[in-house]
């Protein structure tokens, strides 16, 4: 390293051990404060006529992230799946042929973004 560089300040042992304290604190009842939060803040957002609400991230509900300002809308009988590529066998399968033509499984879990939000029981 070289030695005419900047250093920067070091922090103290409470500090570290602050940080440290505040990551495990987060692990532990982060997800359960997001709940309540996520209930708390749901009917809001749902009846706020401004849209301003689906800025917070924790409104227990899907936000999607677009650049396009719109999303295209698709019904059932326009709906297309196109898998191609690297497959052995590609297709084109509608919503009808996903819906019948494919066993069937459910699953539910939480869906959690990497921008910090979460929808809890997701079907």
């Amino acid at each position: 390293m070289d030695d005419d560089a900047p250093r920067g300040r070091p922090i103290g042992r409470r500090v570290l051990l602050g940080s440290i304290g505040l990551g495990a604190l987060g692990i532990l009842v982060g997800a359960r404060v997001q709940s309540a939060t996520a209930r708390w803040l749901l009917p809001v957002t749902l009846h706020d006529p401004t849209g301003l609400s689906d800025l917070i991230p924790a409104a227990g509900r899907f936000r999607i992230y677009s650049v396009t300002g719109s999303l295209p809308h698709r019904n059932d009988d326009e709906y297309r799946l196109t898998v191609d590529g690297a497959v052995d066998r590609p297709a084109v399968l509608t919503l009808a042929d996903l819906g019948s033509a494919l066993p069937q499984a459910a699953l539910r879990r939480d869906f959690q973004c990497v921008t910090g939000w979460r929808v809890e029981d997701v079907d």
